[in-house]
Order: structure tokens, then C-alpha cells, then sequence
């Protein structure tokens, strides 16, 4: 877990960092709906937009890579996609998150149980309901997100190690 303004910090001190991207797990369960199909989900994640240029996951179809760079979008997983929309690639329909609207831009294969993203629901950091839209997600205390990098080809990640100290002091301060 990691501080909400890392990433900020570390595109602007690792240039060898070709993506850095953070999620985040919503406090209580947002309620998730299509029709007549309501849940409180414990699954629901929000993500950076790039976070599937960094995290490589099982795509069935749509654009990972791009999927969550407008704030209205959401990428679920092939059970969510059946339980509320009885089919496994409802591309370009509608899922209401906190009553709010989100498209579904991809579908991903469900993720295995012994990974550490355990979600099936991921909505654009973007949205302006995102938590990570939320002043108390703006701050260097606290451990609120997980943060992850990408180097680009070639970066060694024994240069970016050893510059981590002067890093931590530098924001630590």
C-alpha cells in the first residue's frame, strides 16, 4: 500500500518509468446494477486509465489498453459480464455503479484466486465519483492505494533501487 500522491512523484523523478498507475479499493461495497440485477460488490476497483498498460491481464475482448481513458467507462471480468448481462461480451453496455452510468469497454478472462487484484469491476480513476477523485485521497500520509511502475526497455531497475533512498527522503521530509 502506498501513499495516493507516489505516482505523481515518481513520473517526475524516474523518467526510466515508461507507466506508473495506481488502484484503489472503495471503502464500502458500491452497489452495481443492470435492470433488475443489484449488488453490493466487494470486487469494484478504480484505476488509473493506464493501469492494463501496465498490469497485463487476460483480455476476451474490447480495448484494455485504452478502455478506461474516458470517465464514464469500466472493464469487468467474464462472471461479472454473465451475472449481469447473462452473455460474456456485452461491449458498449451500460452498468450503473453508486446509481451513477459506466460503459463496459472490456472484458477480461476472471482472475485467478491467488493474485493480489482480486477485483471484477474496474472504473476509470477519472469518474467523478472515483474515490481517488476525493480530497482525502490527495495527500502524502496514509497508505490508501497500491502503485505500480512499468520501466521502459532498457531501464535497469538496479538504477531506479538505488536512487530510492534520496527518493523516500526527498518526499519524506
Amino acid at each position: 500500500y502506498t501513499p495516493p500522491r507516489l505516482a505523481e512523484a515518481l513520473r517526475l523523478d524516474f523518467p526510466q518509468m515508461e507507466e506508473v498507475t495506481r488502484f484503489a479499493i472503495g471503502g464500502f461495497p458500491p452497489e452495481v446494477r443492470h435492470g433488475e440485477i443489484s449488488a453490493a460488490e466487494q470486487g469494484v476497483q478504480w484505476v488509473d486509465p493506464n493501469f492494463f498498460r501496465v498490469m497485463t491481464m487476460p483480455k476476451v475482448a474490447g480495448d484494455l489498453a485504452h478502455g478506461l481513458d474516458a470517465p464514464d467507462t469500466v472493464v469487468i471480468d467474464v462472471s461479472t459480464a454473465r451475472k449481469y448481462f447473462g452473455r460474456d461480451t456485452p461491449l458498449g453496455e451500460i452498468l450503473l455503479v453508486d446509481k451513477r452510468p459506466v460503459r463496459v469497454t472490456a472484458i477480461l478472462q476472471d482472475l485467478p484466486s491467488n493474485t493480489e487484484i482480486n477485483g471484477n469491476i474496474f472504473v476509470s480513476s477519472l469518474a467523478p465519483f472515483s474515490v481517488m477523485n476525493d480530497p482525502a485521497y490527495n495527500f502524502w500520509t496514509g497508505n490508501r492505494l497500491n502503485t505500480y511502475f512499468r520501466l521502459r526497455p532498457g531501464a535497469s531497475l538496479a538504477s531506479v533501487m538505488a536512487r530510492m533512498p534520496a527518493f523516500v527522503h526527498r518526499y519524506d521530509s
